[in-house]
């Protein structure tokens, strides 16, 4: 198989290129095909093969020497390590050696003879293939211009198959090279038995079975005939290596527990000098591993040979789960189908999982039977979740109870712990399911349950970080930005004592987006930094906890007026996942650069697709007030005052984003004393929120301007300035036009300098509404329908020069001078 993005590295410039991997990666098959393709090249190719069992090292590395020192080099002195000269011109490479399998050799010296090679030769340029790279390590070392071929590069891309299949009598069907692939883990020889094996299978109805079933018995024809054989060449018993072959990865430690023998890294040099195990190297020391598709053969070898290999992979999951590693145990003990101890694992190390290991958590959630939760609620409400996407609860958990005093003798209860997780995954499922009020309210009673757990169940307290995430997430979900900053303080603080990085890191970034949305981006801004203390999460959590911190960085640059900074921001956010529980406040800051970019009508696009994509969830939270008022802004933008008003009369009057958009909406439109009466119910000294408290004093100022009440407006004017300046907003200020502000500061002397003057107004200063008569709507409606005047007469029991006459009203009230332009102005303003 000819791999071309290999090749080119075989005809770098550097000296020594190391082709390492086990048996059946293709190492000579690839360095014999790049030798073919240069035959006519000046340079000389010398190939030594793969040394005997008996051959002596000595006599092995002379006949080397003797056969690749050219003329101009010989005699010269060996250079340790060699000088190389790789400018252009110098010293050309004229000779290739390359040296099939060198680390086979009884020595330990593979380095240093290579080391030598080179120094007698500057013309030359070695290529080994090896199953054991670290007999090389010592050439790199001495800084020699080296590359190393690992099996990761080895390993088959898709196109690399695609073009090798083409050569072959074989025509895959869609998708069947992926699958094949796949199970022979991308390793060459196995893919090449692999086709052989299905190209004869029968196509159609169960194509797919006859192919893994094919494959299957191809990879266990190679176990016995190529790796069973193999081991006797360095004196390994059979049964040895179908012990080892329970272990995913293999340590000198785990291969001794398996083999009850001495000396076992030697063992495991052994084999993969042979190519029967991969080295992998790590931070914590030598590892080795199967390829896992000989590895399940091997394990069919072991059933038949009667060793009870589930029985050894378990054994070795709890060797693991007491050295303390939960996730390898894990790992083996699904191999292994004991699903007790899956069940076990799960249940004591679920937050551990969550953040490092998800695919481990998932696949045990997936695999696990009901017969083996019935002991372990918590799972069995977590597999739920996991599996059915918070739509139903096959677990029945106790009825979560109201009182105080119940939530209190719980926390104290025995199986306190277990409860409190089962329900906050309940909530979960609640939050989930877009049931966002009922999972806040679950959220509110699991807190007290918490707060007695912790006092009095020491073993609990590891899970409690992650609950206290969740239900601050939950809170700020529904908009109660008081409770969940109280819960993500809590997140935080243990999360960063316990080291669960993405925990406090989550908890961090939601933090500074409350204060974003509330209008505190001073506070948030602290909290943005404290996040950036905290190193971000590797793998499927990274773009989940980064979300909340870069939309509350885009909201405090559009607070500053930096609108440029806050495009960057959504820019590097991209489009979110569409599971993404916070798409609303996403959605909402986009909508607001959009209003500041002066693109309301691509802010409203975004809006309407973002809506219709949650349809399913977008019942209740802060998620339908948040948007509700940034449809009304955008649409006020717009110019659509009459379609305004309808959405806003039927906005919430109680929620502070849903007040600023419907008195805004009233003021633009004319009603300056309506506007007045909306933003004086609330009492904005109970509830924080200054930027809806900014944003209706500005409103009042306005109003009580048109009303001529200049003292009103004045003291209005200031608090609304005295609050920005105190709490770092300046956009607010712009929500009112340039000549407003302007008056205003000509009348205080407090100029709002926060907001500068000039350029244009982002909302009209004032909105045309259109009123119909129920009668005018009835005859707008036939219109709509296509009906000619004497139908519409009929049908609305009237006579045609009724109809006439309304029509004409109507025509008049949509400045249209036709039923076209009537139906398009109706449309525009919202009337159909």
């Amino acid at each position: 198989m000819v791999r071309e993005r290999l090749i080119d590295r075989l005809d770098g410039a550097d000296r020594l290129v190391v082709v390492a991997a086990p048996r059946g990666y293709g190492k000579t098959a690839l360095v014999a095909g790049w030798v073919d393709r240069h035959r006519e090249l000046a340079a000389e190719v010398v190939w030594v093969g793969r040394p005997g069992a008996q051959t002596d090292p000595d006599t092995y590395w002379g006949d080397v020497l003797s056969r690749t020192v050219c003329g101009d080099c010989a005699g010269a002195a060996v250079q340790a390590p060699p000088v190389l000269d790789l400018s252009p011109g110098a010293n050309s490479l004229t000779r290739v050696v390359v040296l099939e399998r060198p680390d086979f050799l009884a020595a330990d010296d593979l380095d240093i003879r290579i080391l030598e090679l080179l120094g007698r030769c500057r013309h030359l340029k070695v290529v080994a293939t090896v199953c054991d790279s670290r007999g090389v390590t010592g050439v790199t070392a001495q800084d020699v211009p080296c590359d190393v071929i690992t099996i990761d590069d080895l390993r088959l891309t898709r196109s690399d198959a695609l073009a090798w299949v083409e050569t072959q009598p074989y025509t895959p069907e869609p998708g069947e090279i992926d699958r094949i692939l796949e199970m022979v883990g991308a390793v060459p020889a196995l893919l090449r038995l692999a086709v052989s094996a299905v190209r004869t299978t029968a196509r159609g109805p169960g194509r797919g079975d006859r192919i893994d079933r094919a494959v299957e018995h191809a990879v266990q024809r190679y176990v016995r005939t190529s790796v069973l054989t193999s081991v006797d060449v360095v004196d390994v018993p059979v049964e040895v290596l179908l012990r080892l072959s329970a272990a995913r990865e293999l340590t000198g430690a785990t291969a001794a527990f398996l083999t009850g023998g001495e000396h076992a890294d030697a063992l495991l040099i052994r084999l993969e000098r042979i190519g029967v195990l991969a080295h992998r190297y790590q931070k914590d020391g030598s590892c080795w591993a199967f390829v896992p598709a000989i590895r399940h053969a091997l394990h069919t070898v072991a059933e038949e040979s009667g060793v009870d290999i589930r029985r050894s992979i378990e054994t070795l999951a709890r060797f693991h789960t007491d050295r303390g590693d939960a996730v390898a145990g894990a790992r083996l003990a699904l191999d292994a189908a004991a699903w007790g101890l899956v069940a076990e694992l799960v249940d004591k190390h679920w937050v551990e999982m969550i953040a490092e290991h998800m695919d481990l958590l998932r696949e045990a959630l997936e695999a696990l039977p009901p017969s083996a939760l019935s002991d372990k609620p918590a799972v069995a409400a977590g597999r739920d979740l996991f599996l059915l996407a918070g739509t139903q609860m096959a677990f029945n958990a106790p009825p979560l109870p109201d009182e105080a005093h119940s939530l209190n003798a719980l926390g104290k209860s025995p199986d306190a712990s277990e409860l409190l997780t089962t329900w906050c995954v309940q909530s979960l499922m609640l939050r989930v399911s877009g049931e966002i009020r009922e999972a806040a309210e679950y959220s509110r009673r699991l807190a007290l349950i918490s707060r007695k757990v912790s006092e009095t169940h020491s073993d609990a307290t590891a899970n409690l970080p992650i609950m206290h995430l969740q239900w601050g997430i939950t809170h700020q979900l529904a908009g109660d930005f008081a409770e969940s900053n109280l819960e993500l303080n809590v997140a935080y603080r243990s999360g960063a004592t316990q080291t669960f990085d993405f925990i406090a890191r989550n908890a961090a970034g939601s933090l500074a987006l409350n204060w974003a949305l509330v209008g505190e981006p001073k506070r948030a801004q602290k909290w943005l930094e404290i996040e950036r203390t905290h190193a971000e999460p590797i793998g499927w959590m990274e773009p989940k906890v980064r979300v909340a911190g870069i939309v509350a960085q885009a909201q405090i640059a559009l607070d500053r007026l930096d609108t440029a900074a806050a495009g960057c921001w959504l820019d590097e956010l991209g489009v979110v996942d569409a599971g993404e529980e916070l798409w609303a406040l996403v959605t909402y800051v986009r909508c607001q650069h959009a209003l500041r970019t002066a693109d309301a009508h691509a802010g409203l696009i975004h809006l309407h697709r973002a809506v219709a994509e949650h349809a399913a969830t977008f019942r209740n939270g802060l998620a339908v007030p948040l948007l509700t008022a940034a449809e009304v802004d955008l649409r006020l933008a717009l110019g659509e005052g009459t379609r305004v008003l309808a959405i806003a009369r039927s906005a919430d009057p109680n929620d502070p984003w849903t007040t600023v958009a419907t008195a805004r909406a009233l003021l633009l439109t004319g009603s300056a004393n309506d506007a007045l009466d909306v933003t004086g119910r609330h009492d904005w000294l109970s509830r924080h929120h200054p930027r809806a408290h900014v944003e209706c004093l500005l409103i009042e100022a306005a109003a009580h301007l048109r009303n001529a009440n200049t003292t009103a407006a004045a003291t209005a004017w200031r608090s609304a300035c005295q609050l920005a300046e105190s709490t770092g907003l300046r956009a607010p200020l712009t929500t009112i036009p340039s000549s407003t502000r302007k008056a205003l500061a000509d009348e205080t002397g407090v100029n709002g300098e926060l907001a500068p003057l000039g350029g244009s107004d982002i909302f009209p200063t004032k909105l045309v509404v259109v009123h119909l008569t129920n009668r005018e709507h009835a005859v707008l409606a036939e219109l709509a329908q296509g009906n000619p005047i004497s139908v519409a007469a009929k049908n609305l029991f009237v006579s045609v020069n009724t109809v006439k006459s309304q029509q004409r009203s109507l025509y008049r009230k949509l400045d249209a001078h036709s039923r076209d332009e009537a139906l398009a102005a109706a449309r525009t303003l919202g009337l159909l």
